[in-house]
């Protein structure tokens, strides 16, 4: 196996591994009813709540996007392509 055909297959690796991990597909949460006894959050703090989720999901989306164009540079520059 040359260099070449070595460096592909580690980067098809890591690149399948982390976008596994970085799934950033938008997801409702069921929001679960408390029971008589459990405290009541807030609607300001559940939204504070969910706005810091969201944000969080926004960053994991545009690391799942970076890597995807750094994938494509790096297959560009391993078949021998320039990019204008």
């Amino acid at each position: 196996m040359n260099i070449q055909e070595e460096v592909k297959r580690h980067l098809l690796i890591l690149s399948q591994g982390t976008l596994k991990l970085l799934n950033c597909t938008r997801k409702e949460k069921e929001k679960k009813q408390p029971s008589l006894g459990e405290a009541q959050p807030t609607k300001n703090m559940e939204e504070k709540k969910s706005l810091k989720e969201q944000k969080k999901l926004d960053e994991m989306c545009f690391l799942k996007i970076l890597l995807g164009k750094i994938q494509t540079c790096w297959n560009k520059i391993l078949h021998g392509t320039k990019e204008h």
